[in-house]
C-alpha cells in the first residue's frame, strides 16, 4: 500500500535523534541488522514498584499515544500489539517500545482526517483490523488511531476485573490466559474511584469523544498523584 510503511525499524534512529520519540537510541546497522541500546528492563518488572512510580510510566505510555498521533506532521504512528514484553522501562525511568514488529507508519497525506462521528470500540477495531490490506484502510487510520488508548488501558493499566480476561489480539496467550493486574493496581485511595470510571471510559466508549476525555481526566489525574 502507498500509504503505508509496515516496519519502523530502519526509521528509529532518524525519529529518536529529530524528536523525543519512545525508541531505544540507534547505534547502527548492518545490512537488514539494526543495533540499539539496551531499553532497559522488561515493563512486568515495574508491577511490583511503588504507586509514584507505575503511576509515571502510565502517564508515560498514554503520552507515548500522543506522540504516535501527532508528534510528526507527515506520519501517524499505529501500534496495536500492547504487552508488557514489547515495552522496557531504563534506569532513568524512561518507558520504551523495545518491539517494532507491529509498528505501521501512516502518510498523513493518504489518509482522512478527523475523529470518529460515532463511539469507537473492540468490535469496531475487529473490523478495522480485518481491513489493513484494503484500499481504504489508510483513510481510515486517523479515526481508529484512539484505541491505542483502549488497548493500553486494558492490556497494560487496568487493575479492574473486567479488563483482566484474555482481550482482542492476545493471540500469543493460552485460552485459559489472565493476566496480571494492570501497572495502575492500588491507587491512593481519595482517587480510586475516579481512576475506575476513566479506565473504563478509555476502553469501553459510550458517545464519540468520550474515550479520549477520559484519556485526558486520567492523565490529569496521575500527575495529580505524583505531587
Amino acid at each position: 500500500m502507498s500509504c503505508m510503511f509496515r516496519r519502523i525499524a530502519l526509521q528509529t534512529g532518524r525519529c529518536r535523534s529529530e524528536r523525543n520519540w519512545p525508541f531505544p537510541k540507534y547505534l547502527g546497522a548492518c545490512g537488514r541488522v539494526i543495533f540499539v541500546e539496551n531499553g532497559g528492563k522488561l515493563l512486568d518488572t515495574s508491577l511490583a514498584s511503588s504507586w509514584k512510580d507505575r503511576a509515571n510510566i502510565a502517564l508515560q505510555l498514554l503520552n507515548m499515544i500522543d506522540t504516535f498521533r501527532n508528534g510528526d506532521p507527515k506520519w501517524i504512528v499505529i501500534f496495536l500489539d500492547f504487552r508488557y514484553e514489547n515495552f522496557a522501562v531504563d534506569q532513568s525511568g524512561r518507558l520504551n517500545l523495545i518491539d517494532f514488529d507491529e509498528v505501521m507508519l501512516i502518510d498523513r497525506e493518504e489518509s482522512g482526517d478527523g475523529e470518529k462521528k460515532q463511539s469507537c470500540n473492540m468490535e469496531d477495531l475487529k473490523t478495522f483490523v480485518s481491513e489493513i490490506d484494503k484500499d481504504h484502510f489508510c483513510f481510515q487510520v486517523p479515526q481508529y488511531s484512539q484505541m491505542m488508548y483502549a488497548l493500553a488501558c486494558v492490556r497494560l493499566l487496568s487493575f479492574l476485573p473486567e479488563h483482566l480476561l484474555k482481550s482482542l489480539s492476545d493471540r500469543h496467550r493460552s485460552p485459559e490466559h489472565v493476566r496480571p493486574p494492570g501497572l495502575l493496581w492500588g491507587p491512593p485511595e481519595h482517587e480510586a474511584t475516579a481512576i475506575e470510571a476513566l479506565l473504563r471510559g478509555c476502553v469501553e466508549e459510550k458517545v464519540a469523544g468520550g474515550r479520549l476525555k477520559a484519556v485526558e481526566k486520567l492523565k490529569a489525574v496521575l500527575q495529580r498523584t505524583l505531587i
